[in-house]
């Protein structure tokens, strides 16, 4: 436990004094229970030891390698053989209880480790060690034979997989090291083929997956996703480590992956490149993501370390975010490490001159910078921060009076403690002078207005760090905090101002904004919205007596119907009852109310849309969303809207028991998707395969073939599709060429498919078909769909298909499963039965073989194959029976 808190510089001593402890223990507690535990939990800290030292070996001098073999070794050995005791203790106890008790808390730890133990070890040795090379070998054996052990595709297994590609990465480079390049490129191969296996096949289908065992799966992929592009990048590859960082922020973003520590510290890996090409500004935005996302981390300190080297790599005059230094900024002046956050002022202060986001941030970055120094006792440069802020940006409507305010205080605090002192009083009515500027002469009710937006704006600005954190977080709390005082500061407008009207309106965009943690400020907002509308403004007597003050009503009121309405989407989203009932009357009629609000008509459109479909009113949600289609308001609101239509009518594919009804269903599911990729105003290939899949389930091959070529060749520059995407976008563009009998275009593509993956399994099966031809049922006929007319095109499919039995029969034994319950072992049988038909009209030899097959296969499976794969693979064996 102690090694667990310790500091990482602390880690590796308090690691081995734990070892340590367990030695002893273990040399009179051996024979017990007890003794079985100690000694796995041994394994399990020498695993941890090699971890920890992994990162320094190769960086030391070869005397202070010497040094920790020397007291490694024994540690190594010590541990190595706790775990070889407990594996033979579990060998040779009988079946029973005991056995199976100790299987999974101690046989198969013990196996891991010792794999693991094997893997440092021979780390632990320099390259040109005889030790390095035999223990790391061993490691690979040992990794290998428990990942067949525990089940390739279950986690435990995959993560072994995982290991066994970092050990093949580790045998290459002592082979390059050692000079032999050839040896080095086959372990380099052999770890590369490792750690995409995992990336791949980590999760074939989550259908029936836990959520803990899919976070699971999704680590172990993080691991091998940051093995294959740290190796990459240490072999020089950089091209190949672009995809990968590529192709992993896009399964991140597609997949809503949850980071593990080896995800974020591959996005440190994706910032380092993107330092190196000159991306300043995106590799600041992954540092501070990484950094606000770990706060209490060692994370956060090698995220600020990659943060600060883009920062000081960056030529002066270079565009950089700036809105990425300021987050960083105020974030650290939120949190109170102020001296942090007057460092990050001033490094975007530093850039200011040359950005074009200059008006955006100055006075606020100047304001911050300010309270900063005020903060650290530095009250003469807070002042001159203040000042600065002001005179160089008065015309900022938020930050103006705060930084003019601020910068008199401080002014009147120096003139109060030297009294006479002339230029401190110029100084102060300086100041003083400013703040009447800034708030229009002075003016109670302009001040307040500048006061309670500032503070509204503060709200604004607190709660974005807030967002999607718990009620109780300290971000959480603050914005709460900050959202109150806006609200005061708009109570303190009085009923005579001009700004009241818009007052009422913003405390009831405070509450609203207030929702994201607290559950009944929704009650409040939608009160306050309803009151403003229904006793203020319908009584005539607060009716505005200036053009000015119509305007005003006329955009408060538009504001005030559309978040009321918001208000009750929310809490619909909440499952508050009855909400999506309010926000349907609510919205009615919202157009004609106000027939200017554009965008407030369209967004009203998409929650009127949600709303009818939540109750079930699929009539009214299609007729609002043609309403909204034709009024040409806001392509992408269409897209919302078709977006959510598409989601119902997926949601209702998918629970269909009936074969019509669930084509039907995809069918509208499929082109409101098709109606939301054309509205939206920037292409989704993401969405785009989602239709084609879609469209090529509901037998449109046509159709999804054409999306297919449409992705490829329109995204072909965009670094999100990865050579991983663009090929199983294109086996996907190959099921639907031969969905329409087109062997002609989908041989090539197959043959190209198959060259860059032989062993992938689709490709395998595809190629089958493509190669030697299939029978297909189609309106109750069985169709022949010829092959490749080339020379040995026949051959060959048989060949893959020996393979495919072979595949097919393996994982049905893995799965524990009889091979007939397996439908990719009735696919092998069916087209290997097909072959044999057609290769018996010109090979005699062969003739009456494949009825042989047929017959034995129904001996011991009568159905042949239509319980697991489905009737027409039973008719066309019968179809191939009856077929001399």
């Amino acid at each position: 436990a102690a090694a667990a808190r310790a500091q990482p510089e602390d880690r590796l001593q308090a690691l081995t004094e734990a070892a340590q402890a367990y030695a002893e223990f273990l040399e009179a507690n051996t024979s017990t229970r007890l003794g079985t535990d100690a000694q796995v939990a041994f394994g399990e800290l020498a695993f941890n030891i090699g971890s920890t030292l992994e990162s320094e070996l190769d960086s030391v001098s070869p005397e202070r390698r010497a040094e920790i073999i020397q007291q490694m070794d024994p540690l190594f050995s010590s541990a190595k053989d706790g775990i070889d005791a407990v594996i033979v203790l579990w060998e040779g106890l009988e079946e029973g209880d005991e056995r199976d008790s100790l299987r999974y808390s101690a046989y198969f730890p013990a196996s891991f480790y010792k794999a693991i133990i094997y893997y440092y070890w021979g780390y632990l040795h320099p390259a040109t060690s005889t030790d390095r090379k035999i223990r790391v070998e061993k490691s690979i054996e040992l990794l290998e034979n428990f990942a067949f052990l525990v089940g390739e595709n279950t986690p435990v297994g995959l993560r072994a997989y995982r290991h066994v590609g970092e050990a093949h990465g580790l045998l290459a480079k002592t082979y390059r090291d050692r000079g032999d390049e050839d040896e080095a490129d086959s372990s380099f191969e052999d770890a590369e083929l490792y750690l995409e296996h995992v990336t791949e096949n980590g999760i074939m289908d989550a259908t029936d997956m836990t959520q803990a065992e899919l976070d699971l799966r999704r680590e172990v992929m993080q691991e091998a996703y940051f093995g294959l592009l740290h190796m990459y990048r240490s072999w020089g590859k950089l091209e190949k480590s672009f995809q990968i960082a590529e192709g992993f922020l896009t399964w991140v973003e597609e997949e809503s992956v949850v980071l593990a520590s080896s995800g974020y510290r591959l996005l440190l890996e994706v910032a380092q490149s993107r330092i190196a090409a000159g991306n300043y500004d995106a590799a600041i935005a992954l540092a501070e993501q990484v950094a606000r996302e770990n706060e209490r981390s060692r994370l956060r300190l090698e995220a600020d370390a990659v943060m600060g080297k883009a920062i000081a790599a960056a030529p002066s005059d270079f565009p950089i975010d700036l809105k990425v230094l300021y987050s960083a900024a105020e974030g650290a002046y939120f949190r109170k490490e102020f001296s942090a956050a007057q460092s990050g002022f001033l490094l975007l202060l530093a850039r200011l001159e040359n950005s074009r986001q200059a008006d955006e941030f100055g006075a606020r970055s100047y304001y911050y910078l300010g309270r900063a120094y005020t903060q650290l006792d530095r009250r003469l440069e807070a002042s001159i921060a203040h000042q600065v802020g002001y005179q160089g940006f008065p015309d900022d409507e938020l930050f103006a009076a705060k930084n003019a305010n601020s910068w008199m205080k401080l002014a009147e605090q120096f003139r109060s403690a030297a009294a006479g002192d002339e230029a401190l009083d110029a100084y102060w009515k300086e100041a003083v002078v400013a703040v009447t500027d800034a708030g229009a002469g002075g003016a109670p009710d302009q001040a307040q207005w500048n006061a309670a937006s500032s503070d509204y704006q503060l709200a604004k600005d607190a709660c974005r760090p807030a967002r999607g954190q718990e009620s109780g977080s300290s971000e959480a709390r603050e914005a709460l905090r900050l959202l109150d005082r806006a609200i005061a500061s708009y109570r303190a407008l009085e009923k005579s101002s001009s700004y009241f009207e818009r007052a009422q309106v913003q405390i009831g965009m405070c509450e609203y904004r207030k929702m994201a943690w607290a559950v009944e400020a929704g009650d409040r907002a939608f009160e306050v919205f309803d009151d403003y509308l229904e006793v203020w403004v319908a009584n005539p007597e607060n009716r505005p007596q200036t053009s000015r003050g119509r305007k005003y009503r006329l955009d408060a009121t538009a504001q005030a119907d559309f978040y009321r309405g918001q208000v009750l989407v929310r809490q619909a989203e909440q499952n508050q009852a009855g909400a999506w009932e309010n926000v349907v009357k609510i919205y009615a009629g919202y157009p004609e109310r106000h027939p200017d609000q554009r965008d407030y008509i369209a967004a009203a459109y998409v929650s009127m849309i949600r709303g009818h479909i939540a109750l079930g009113q699929i009539a009214p949600s299609t007729e609002t969303f043609q309403t909204l289609s034709a009024a040409d308001l806001s392509p992408a609101r269409v897209a919302q809207g078709a977006h959510a239509l598409y989601s119902h009518w997926s949601a209702a594919g998918k629970a269909a028991t009936e074969e019509a009804v669930r084509k039907e269903a995809m069918g509208k599911a499929a082109d409101y998707l098709g109606i939301s990729n054309r509205s939206a105003s920037r292409k989704n290939w993401q969405n785009l395969l989602q239709e084609a899949r879609i469209r090529l389930k509901i037998d449109q091959p046509a159709n999804a073939s054409r999306l297919l070529s449409g992705i490829l060749e329109d995204f072909a520059e965009d670094a999100s599709l990865t050579e991983t995407h663009r090929f199983f976008l294109r086996m996907d563009l190959v099921e639907a060429e031969m969905a329409q009998f087109r062997t002609a275009v989908a041989g090539p593509i197959v043959e190209d498919l198959l060259e860059e993956r032989p062993t992938n399994l689709r490709a395998m099966q595809a190629a089958v078909k493509v190669l030697g031809g299939w029978a297909v049922l189609r309106n109750g006929k069985v169709i022949e769909v010829p092959g490749a007319d080339t020379e040995g095109a026949a051959d060959r499919s048989l060949a893959l298909l020996t393979t495919l039995t072979q595949i097919a029969e393996h994982n049905a034994d893995l799965a524990d499963i009889n091979k007939f319950d397996s439908p990719d072992y009735w696919q092998a049988r069916l087209q290997y039965a097909y072959l044999l038909y057609r290769r018996a009209k010109v090979d005699p030899s062969v003739k009456g073989k494949h009825i042989q097959l047929i017959e034995s296969l129904k001996r011991l499976a009568p159905d042949l194959g239509e319980a697991v794969a489905g009737k027409d693979t039973r008719r066309i064996f019968l179809w191939l029976e009856s077929r001399s």
